[in-house]
């Protein structure tokens, strides 16, 4: 039950006596009121953009917009985006709350009668308002407002819409100055290239390659630019700072996971020695068929795509010109989004499809947190079944087999446990038929393992028969 007094101050506000009521209070009042308008907020979570992104990427027109803007271009242009639209949410929210100040007897929009005005009239002359009271010149008719709330808002604004002004111009500066550096780095190199090509006499369209593989690289050596800088630090901060970053894709592997669990300094050495971290853009292949096996890999970000099958070799310059060619016709597909592209055969992976075609399998699609080529770790003269390349633009790790080997011999236990492993791996890959051979991950119900402990297994006999031709063997890690 409420006292006498709360109750007679809950009536005030509820029903304020108009005849009493303090223009300042009033508008206080109301903007207190104005918190509603956070709300806008909880939008987010409905749209649940996360979602929204993930089906976006679906969509034909999405590769089509990511082409056309990729590059340095795109680097320059999201952060201007972000300030604009940040700087376009402060001023929605600072004209709403000068609307509400001046919603007051002896307020602005009573003095300009727009208070039984149309909507987009209200809005227009608020924002208009509002931002002719920004400037520090309009400071001495600020304090000639009528009420309290109206002339600490324009001052509070004044002052912060300084501290802004400053802020983005220095980052627009600083954008355009990174823009204008990489621009001269890139130049220069490519005038280099030009005048290499021109004095050895080589002809235009090899010139013209080079010059698309020297773009790919360059762009590729600035999204890896922070590894020089992190190598500067010292070498017991890397050492822990890779261990860190890297054992968190090593653990999506579950026999690497339990090992690094059990052994905290093997996991360290293993990340800082045998690990290699590797940044993708669309379209790398990452490997080929019958290529000797390098290890195991592990997509820590982004997407690639498997296709089964060795029968089919592309170079790397006939990809990139496949790709110039996409990138050359992309303004004109962002300009015919919702047009058909029936007329317009483009396929991004016509190189994998051919392969699985003739290899007669299906494509499997690697998600992050997924590996591949498990086999070259435990097989001796494993060569890839298959061709992976990257969809997008990823991070992957490579677990070298032969760097490996060196971290594991310094480690009895986690030995036994490697080579007990191996065996049953190269075990359960004798018992698939020759036809469903491939490098994507076994079945873990194949690896006749303890599901308790994934490297305990069932005591065997010690005798063995000869093992059949055209069978696999064991590669020890103390090898």
């Amino acid at each position: 039950m409420l006292a006498p007094e709360v109750l007679f101050l809950v009536n005030i506000f509820v029903q304020p006596d108009e005849s009493e009521s303090d223009p300042a209070a009033s508008g206080l009042l109301r903007a207190l009121r104005a918190r509603r308008l956070v709300r806008v907020i909880r939008f987010a979570r409905i749209m649940r953009f996360r979602k929204a992104m993930t089906l976006a990427k679906k969509l034909s027109c999405y590769k089509h917009f990511r082409m056309f803007f990729q590059g340095w271009i795109s680097a320059s242009l999201l952060p201007l985006v972000l300030l604009l639209l940040l700087l376009s949410i402060s001023i929605h929210f600072l004209a709403s709350l000068w609307f509400v100040a001046g919603d007051v007897e002896g307020g602005w929009v009573m003095a300009e009668g727009l208070h039984d005005a149309p909507f987009v009239q209200q809005y227009v002359r608020s924002v208009e308002w509002a931002l002719s009271r920004l400037p520090a010149s309009s400071l001495r008719s600020n304090v000639e407002l009528n009420t309290a709330f109206e002339r600490w808002l324009a001052i509070m604004a004044t002052f912060v819409s300084v501290c802004i002004s400053s802020l983005f111009i220095s980052v627009l500066t600083n954008i355009m100055a990174d823009v204008a550096r990489k621009t001269r780095k890139m130049t220069q190199i490519l005038e280099s290239v030009r005048k290499y090509c021109g004095t050895c006499g080589v002809s235009l369209a090899h010139t013209m390659k080079i010059r698309r593989l020297v773009e790919r690289e360059h762009f590729r050596a600035n999204i890896q630019d922070h590894m020089q800088f992190l190598l500067s630090l010292p070498e017991s901060l890397v050492r822990e700072l890779f261990h860190e970053a890297r054992s968190l894709t090593l653990g999506c592997h579950p026999f690497f996971l339990e090992i690094g669990a059990a052994n905290a300094s093997m996991e360290l050495n293993l990340c800082n020695q045998a690990v290699k971290e590797l940044y993708l853009l669309e379209h790398d292949v990452i490997f080929y068929g019958n290529q000797k096996g390098q290890g195991l890999y592990i997509l820590a970000s982004g997407a690639a795509v498997y296709a089964p099958g060795s029968e089919f070799h592309q170079p790397q310059s006939d990809i990139l010109q496949h790709h110039n060619n996409r990138r050359r016709d992309s303004f004109s597909k962002v300009l015919n989004i919702f047009g058909s592209t029936g007329d317009h055969v483009e396929d991004s992976f016509s190189v994998v499809k051919q392969t699985s075609l003739m290899s007669g399998k299906p494509e499997v699609y690697i998600a992050a947190e997924e590996f591949v080529s498990e086999q070259a770790l435990w097989i001796r003269g494993w060569k890839y079944q298959g061709r992976l390349e990257a969809t997008v633009e990823s991070r992957a790790i490579l677990l070298s087999k032969a760097e490996m080997r060196i971290v594991l011999q310094d480690y009895a236990d986690i030995l036994a446990t490697a080579v007990i492993y191996a065996r049953s791996f190269v075990s359960a890959m004798n018992e698939i038929a020759a036809a469903n051979i491939s490098d994507m991950p076994l079945d873990p119900s194949l690896l006749h393992l303890d599901p308790a402990r994934s490297t305990s297994l069932p005591k065997k006999s010690s005798s063995s028969g000869p093992k059949n031709k055209g069978r696999y063997d064991k590669v020890l890690p103390s090898q």
